[in-house]
């Protein structure tokens, strides 16, 4: 596009100004929709008496925003993280596991109720994305094995059935257990 449009003046530019604008009219109506699933399915019913349009429309307002900074803190996240497994394993971890313990809590008492539930499932979403994304921003990173094999006495090459060998391990440093937050080193398999 660039090198068939860079003769005329202004065209290139343009054609890059139409692809933003399409861009931020898709985010526009990802979050006007968000918002507003949001506020009819999970709001409204919480209200006995039918609010009034401009009441509505400023909720839905407010929604649209807190989505758009939410949206926004979650691209910071994606770039701290080193691999998109990294990335999965944190979001599937904040989602599944309050998930599960809810049904857990259904399928093993009988006084559960749903406020209950709700409450509990709120409190996992923000307990689990607390570890988890501060996991992401806290810059802990696990030291790496070290990988030569020089002292090893075991070889992969050969089978020798029925031997008694002694075999001697190294010693790895010492990891340090100084940290501010132990939460945050929790491996992302386990959140």
């Amino acid at each position: 596009m660039i090198t068939r449009l860079n003769p005329i003046p202004g065209l290139s530019g343009l054609c890059v100004a139409g692809i933003l604008s399409g861009a931020l009219s898709t985010i526009s109506s990802a979050l006007n929709s968000v918002s507003m699933v949001t506020l009819i399915d999970f709001i409204q019913p919480f209200y006995k008496r039918q609010l009034k349009e401009k009441t509505l429309l400023f909720i839905g307002k407010a929604l649209a925003l807190f989505y758009g900074v939410l949206f926004l803190m979650l691209t910071f996240a994606i770039s701290k993280t080193d691999s998109i497994v990294q990335l999965v394993m944190v979001f599937i971890g904040v989602i599944e596991g309050p998930i599960t313990a809810i049904f857990l809590i259904g399928v093993l008492t009988r006084k559960a109720s749903d406020k209950v539930a709700m409450l509990g499932l709120t409190f996992g979403f923000v307990v689990t994305s607390w570890i988890s994304f501060g996991k992401l921003f806290s810059g802990y990173h696990y030291s790496s094995l070290p990988l030569e094999t020089s002292g090893c006495n075991f070889s992969n090459s050969s089978v020798e059935l029925l031997e008694n060998k002694n075999l001697s391990c190294l010693e790895l440093e010492s990891c340090s257990t100084d940290l501010e937050e132990p939460a945050h080193t929790i491996g992302y398999v386990t959140i």
